[in-house]
């Protein structure tokens, strides 16, 4: 069944979108290569909407794959976990997650445990969960709109701390819960048509809850985002490392790129090993104003974990602090 869902190509669905809602179908050509997929550059330019969208969908049924009550019809991520589509259930559309073969299917039963109890308009919604042809499935609401990894930076410095804080307010949430994300990085953050960052993929965060499933010396993350003590070993790993994760991110919005900008891990050690260098300038961002996001993040990407923020609270009032003096 995996090796049978495929993405449908838009060219194949060009003649069932002129077909159903009249268009030129050279004009169309140039509407879809402006989008992520058919649909999102069809509703970004106003020429299709959802149900419409659907009709077209039906129409085009030999592509989609059933998948007990979902119809499956597009990858749009692959995580840690498990890959994940874009399907229908009904008349919602939800992004369903499907387990990598190899991984333990206790980890994917914890990372739905997880999601089962986090309710935050900063965190995707588990919709279900549940076991169907030998695949373990999450489904959850399907978040229309882009990654922090795949919008144009850097960000003007307002737009780039509100989303940073937005984001601190979902981790905060997430900590007092027991849920530590561990994965947090640019691509795991989605900014939905309401400009609201959503976190996804909690398939590597740690249950506090519960007793741990990593080896101890597991690499858990992603290198460029992910705090120096993952890097070593994650069962020792807190809400510190959300902390840096977050600085990290926060970095990528304003400078467009990350802290440590190694291509491996074998380059990126030594950059580590000397430290977060402040910056001496940043285009359009007044001297004082740079001095404080400095301060911001010698105290979020710092190696020594001691000399962190203690936890995201911390963090988020020294980033409304800053957003302050912008107003």
């Amino acid at each position: 069944m995996l090796t049978s869902l495929q993405r449908i190509r838009e060219g194949e669905l060009i003649p069932i979108l002129c077909k159903v809602i009249g268009c030129d179908g050279r004009q169309l050509e140039q509407v879809l290569r402006h989008g992520g997929s058919p649909v999102d550059g069809l509703t970004q330019q106003g020429e299709l909407d959802r149900s419409t969208y659907r009709k077209v969908l039906s129409q085009a049924r030999p592509a989609i794959v059933p998948f007990g009550p979902f119809e499956v019809y597009e990858e749009i991520g692959r995580g840690v976990s498990g890959v994940v589509y874009r399907a229908i259930a009904g008349s919602m559309e939800v992004a369903l997650k499907l387990l990598r073969t190899e991984l333990v299917p206790d980890r994917f039963a914890r990372e739905a445990d997880m999601l089962g109890r986090l309710d935050h308009p900063g965190i995707v919604r588990l919709l279900q969960r549940g076991k169907r042809e030998g695949a373990h499935y999450l489904a959850t609401e399907l978040v229309d709109g882009a990654s922090l990894a795949d919008v144009q930076v850097p960000w003007p410095l307002e737009p780039a701390l509100d989303a940073a804080i937005a984001v601190g307010e979902a981790l905060i949430y997430a900590h007092g819960q027991g849920v530590i994300h561990r994965d947090l990085k640019p691509a795991n953050v989605l900014i939905n048509r309401q400009r609201q960052p959503k976190l996804v993929d909690f398939g590597l965060a740690k249950d506090l809850h519960a007793e741990t499933m990593t080896r101890t010396h597991a690499l858990v993350g992603s290198p460029a985002y992910s705090a120096p003590e993952q890097l070593t070993s994650a069962r020792n790993v807190d809400a510190r490392a959300d902390v840096y994760a977050l600085g990290a991110i926060l970095h990528w919005l304003v400078l467009g790129q990350p802290p440590f900008p190694a291509e491996t891990l074998r380059d990126l050690l030594p950059q580590l090993r000397a430290g977060f260098q402040p910056r001496a300038a940043i285009p359009g961002v007044a001297g004082p104003v740079v001095e404080g996001l400095n301060a911001i993040w010698l105290q979020t990407l710092s190696v020594d974990i001691n000399l962190r923020f203690t936890d995201v609270s911390t963090l988020q009032a020294a980033l409304v602090a800053l957003r302050g003096r912008l107003a």
